[in-house]
This record gives structure tokens, C-alpha cells and sequence, in this order.
């Protein structure tokens, strides 16, 4: 009995713990690794949102990520909209970046352990003192277990909480760095232009030929999910990331907005199937080490623990993370009633094609039953991307207080 009691403390803690890491990852340079004969000279950042480099405090470059996200964001939906104000919002997929990485900073800093916390000492003192009847020499040892447990459940909350820090900074400097070379390239470009888009795409690292079938891809991060389920650390292999970029900027010369919506949505899509794949090592570490033979944990964390909170009508921003925001608990699947107008039935063959491959063609968001499962995860993104880009308030600033804009400025 007292066994199963510290095993569920453990997992109290750790599914409180455990969080969304939506987002919420390094194999890209620090810099943007362009040479300056690249770089466009007409494209002016405000504020600067890239690099991210800065004090170790997790807490702090979480907030600076959050930040950067909206910004970046911002920057890119400037470009994506061509400039005309007023055109048809679609988000990208950094706005949700700034609610996945919000999310993961609930983790980092506490949030979401202060019940828990509570419960976790209840629990230890009942045990010790349940135990108050028996003699000294039989009590010890039990107590001296309880001890070693409440010091298993710091490391693990330590363990957890370096997870999210690490997956959540390494995703960062990886989009963050191939918006910025986007923005600097080709963010001003009136027209379409193949040579100068390969110079762009060839700043990215491929394990695949640039023009080797979705499917390819697809089964070739599907083979590398065992070892960074072990983990092995992700390097190179950014064919997802650089289709989604591809994607983007063919958006702004398509005329037709369902098709437009559906490229920038097929981006989304590809830059989240990325990201998950990159995230792989550090959710399977955090949950690895608590029950690496059983899924138990990791299916309790995603039904208790783990959600992603976008911001609903009237949001204004947030004093701390979790105020204001609409829930979604990742065990709930998204119904195709609610999904964007533009995106109910796919019709842009990239798009289908790769519904097809993946899985994503049934129309409906599938919840995440196992937030170690690769394909889960991906699942349940899809549908929740799919409900919310043509929301505005997934692009509001995530804190309380007035902000600078970010704007690219063409001459």
C-alpha cells in the first residue's frame, strides 16, 4: 500500500509537471550563417528577434522566446499578407509557438506544481506519520525510503523542468533562425522568383533530395523516432522545415485565398511536424525517467496535466502565464464544425498529399492519447492549428503591458 502511495506521488508530480512542449528546440547554427551578399539590404527587424542568446536563467530566455515568437510572428504575417493591411488573417506558425512556449514556461517556473507541492508533503507526512506505531527499529527504514522519495521527486522535477528549457530554447533558435534568413532574403521580393528561393532553400540542411516525395520524408523521420526516443540527439535532416518555408513564400503570389490559406496552413503543418520530431529526445527523456518499461506515466500526463491555452475573446494579455487563456487539454479531439472556414475540406495537392501520407486526411483533430507518441502529438497540432488560424487572437501579445511593434520596412 505505502508503495503504491509514493508511486502516486510520483506521478502526481510529474504530470503536473510534464507539459506540452507545443511548441513548446540545437542543429541550426547560432547565427543565421548567411554571408552578407545574401542578406537584403531592404528589410529593416523591428525589434531585433533573433538571436536569443542571453543569461542561463531558463525562466527569463523563456520569456524572451515567448516574446520573440509574437514579434517574429508578427514580422512574418507583414510579409505573408503582402504588405496590405487588412488582408485575410492567417496565422503562422510562430503564433502558436508564443502560446507553446507560454505553456512550457508555466512548467519552468512553478506554476504548475504549486498544488501538487502541496499534496506531495500531505502525502509524505500522513505516510510518516501512519508509521508512528511501529517500533523504532522497524520505523527506520521505512522512513528513510520516504526520505530518499521526496529527494527522487526533486530530481525529477529538476530533470522535467531542464527538459522543457532545453527542447524550448533549441526549437527557438532553429525557427526563429530560418525566419529571420526569410525575412532577410526574399521579405521584400515583389515578385516571384525561382533563383533567388534556391539560394534561399539552400541555406537549410537536408537529408533528402530537395524534391524527393512528402513520403519520403515522412518515413524517414518516422525510422529516427526510436533513437531520439532513446535520447539520441537530432542533427541536420530540416527537409520538413524547409518545404514549410517554401510554402510560405509561394503563398504570397497565390490570388486564390482558399488555396492561399490552405499553403500557409500546409507550412504550418510541416514546421510542426518538425518541431515534434526535433522535441522527440527531450519529452522521451522527461518521461523516461520515471517508467521506461510502461506507458503509464506518459498516458497519465496526457490526460491529467498536459494543454495548451490559446487566447479567447476579450484577452489582452496575461500578468503570469495560464490567466485568460481558453484551454485546450490535449486529450480532446478538435470537431471539424470548428475548424477554419478555409481549411474544411483540403484542396491544395501538397496539402492532400501530405493528409494522405500521415494520416491527417480524416476530417477531424484527433486528441493526443500518448504525448510520447510522435504521431499523437502531430495529431492533435493539426486539429488545433486547423481550428484557429484564421483567429486574429492567436497573434495578440502574450503579456499584460503596452510592447513595440515589429515591422519590416521596404525601400
Amino acid at each position: 500500500m505505502m508503495k503504491m502511495s509514493i508511486r502516486d506521488g510520483l506521478k502526481g508530480v510529474f504530470v503536473i509537471s510534464m507539459i506540452c512542449l507545443v511548441s513548446c528546440k540545437s542543429s541550426s547554427p547560432s547565427g543565421s550563417g548567411l554571408k552578407d551578399d545574401f542578406a537584403s539590404s531592404s528589410v529593416k527587424i523591428e525589434p531585433q528577434f533573433y538571436p536569443i542568446e542571453g543569461p542561463s536563467d531558463a525562466i527569463f530566455r523563456n520569456r524572451k522566446i515567448t516574446q520573440n515568437y509574437y514579434y517574429g510572428g508578427q514580422a512574418l504575417n507583414q510579409i505573408l499578407s503582402r504588405h496590405e493591411p487588412g488582408f485575410d488573417f492567417q496565422a503562422n506558425w510562430l503564433h502558436f509557438g508564443i502560446w507553446g512556449s507560454m505553456r512550457a514556461g508555466e512548467s519552468m517556473d512553478g506554476t504548475d506544481l504549486q498544488v501538487v507541492t502541496a499534496t506531495k508533503d500531505f502525502l509524505f507526512d500522513y505516510m510518516e506519520q501512519s508509521l508512528a506505531w511501529l517500533p523504532d527499529g522497524v520505523r527506520s527504514p521505512y522512513i528513510e525510503n520516504l526520505r530518499k522519495d521526496r529527494d527522487l521527486i526533486k530530481t525529477v522535477d529538476k530533470i522535467v523542468q531542464q527538459s522543457l528549457a532545453g527542447g524550448n530554447q533549441r526549437v527557438a533558435e532553429e525557427i526563429m533562425g530560418a525566419t529571420d534568413r526569410y525575412i532577410r532574403m526574399l521579405g521584400c521580393d515583389a515578385v516571384y522568383d525561382e533563383t533567388r528561393l534556391k539560394k534561399f532553400m539552400d541555406t537549410f540542411q537536408y537529408d533528402l533530395d530537395r524534391n524527393a516525395p512528402f513520403e519520403a520524408v515522412w518515413e524517414r523521420l518516422l525510422a529516427g523516432i526510436p533513437a531520439l526516443s532513446k535520447g539520441a540527439r537530432h542533427s541536420g535532416g530540416q527537409d520538413a522545415l524547409a518545404r514549410a518555408y517554401e510554402a510560405y513564400h509561394k503563398s504570397r503570389f497565390e490570388k486564390d485565398p482558399v488555396t492561399r490559406a490552405q499553403m500557409i496552413f500546409y507550412g504550418n503543418l510541416l514546421i510542426a511536424i518538425h518541431e515534434q520530431f526535433v522535441l522527440q529526445t527531450y519529452i522521451s527523456g522527461a518521461i523516461g525517467i520515471l517508467d521506461p518499461a510502461s506507458s503509464i506515466y506518459r498516458k497519465a500526463a496526457t490526460v491529467l496535466a498536459m494543454d495548451i491555452g490559446l487566447p479567447d475573446s476579450g484577452f489582452t494579455g496575461v500578468s503570469r502565464p495560464g490567466v485568460g487563456l481558453k484551454r485546450y487539454p490535449l486529450r480532446q479531439s478538435l470537431p471539424a464544425k470548428n475548424f477554419s472556414k478555409s481549411l474544411t475540406r483540403y484542396t491544395y495537392p501538397p496539402l492532400v498529399e501530405l493528409a494522405a501520407v500521415t494520416g491527417l486526411d480524416v476530417n477531424t483533430g484527433r486528441g493526443a492519447t500518448d504525448w510520447q507518441d510522435y504521431r499523437s502529438r502531430v495529431y492533435f497540432i493539426a486539429g488545433l492549428m486547423r481550428t484557429m488560424q484564421s483567429n486574429p487572437l492567436t497573434a495578440s501579445f502574450p503579456f499584460s503591458g503596452p510592447h513595440a511593434s515589429s515591422s519590416v520596412q521596404c525601400r
